[in-house]
């Protein structure tokens, strides 16, 4: 995230090979972590025996974690629409900040 810059996208909309690298070690992170959880979770079962994956609070956290990035693969692009049919005279500010590729009038 601190190598991420607006400035980035605003001056080369085709992308970087910065952003390109940032988007496929985000990926392989992810893809990591959830091997990670899902073999635990094969080991140690999951919730309901002593020693399951859920009935620890590291565990928690990282099932709260992984869970929620992979969730938010797929929010931005909705979000974004969701804003601009909502609120149209927001829109065409929110598509100059970046971040929401919209196709509401200007």
């Amino acid at each position: 995230m601190a190598w991420e810059s607006p400035l980035d996208e605003m001056l080369h909309p085709e992308g970087t090979w910065k952003s390109s690298f940032i988007g496929v070690c985000e990926w392989a992170y992810l893809g990591i972590f959830t091997f990670e959880l899902l073999t635990k979770v094969l080991a140690y079962g999951f919730l309901w025996h002593p020693e399951a994956y859920l009935r620890d609070a590291w565990c928690q956290l990282d099932f709260v974690v992984v869970t929620l990035a992979w969730r938010l693969v797929d929010i931005p692009p909705r979000h974004c629409a969701m804003i601009a049919s909502a609120t149209h005279p927001v829109a065409p500010p929110a598509r100059s900040m970046g971040g929401c590729r919209t196709s509401a009038p200007a």
